[in-house]
């Protein structure tokens, strides 16, 4: 049975669209063709992840607080970061320290962690 180029993709999609459902494995398969429906599907997966949702939560708690902070200092009049802040070049360092600090912190543990991907892949392997 011959199919036309168009037929063919078709059936290569339905044969191989069940291997592209939300399985936990690779974002995409290489081989499986990349329809709307994976592609939506990945994208709800990550949006009701843990992680996310956290993240998300965090970050709308930190933001409602700095627009009170906003709010308060500059339109109520308040005005009472100024007389709170230190001096700015005290706080110019902090803030780079903070950076250089936190870029580093990041920087280690990543490495830590390939490696010990590495190592648990030489592992199995060994198996």
């Amino acid at each position: 049975m011959r199919f036309s180029g168009a037929a063919m993709s078709m059936a290569s999609i339905q044969t191989q669209g069940s291997s592209s459902s939300v399985d936990g494995g690779q974002f995409f398969k290489p081989g499986v063709p990349r329809t709307w429906k994976s592609v939506r599907e990945k994208a709800f997966e990550c949006l009701r992840s843990r992680a996310f949702t956290l993240s998300f939560m965090t970050g709308s708690v930190c933001g409602v607080a700095s627009a009170l902070i906003y709010h308060y200092n500059t339109v109520k009049g308040y005005g009472f970061l100024p007389a709170m802040m230190p001096d700015e070049v005290i706080m110019t360092v902090f803030i780079t320290f903070c950076s250089l600090i936190a870029t580093f912190r990041t920087s280690h543990a990543l490495t830590r962690y390939t490696e010990a991907a590495m190592y648990v892949h030489k592992l199995s392997a060994c198996w």
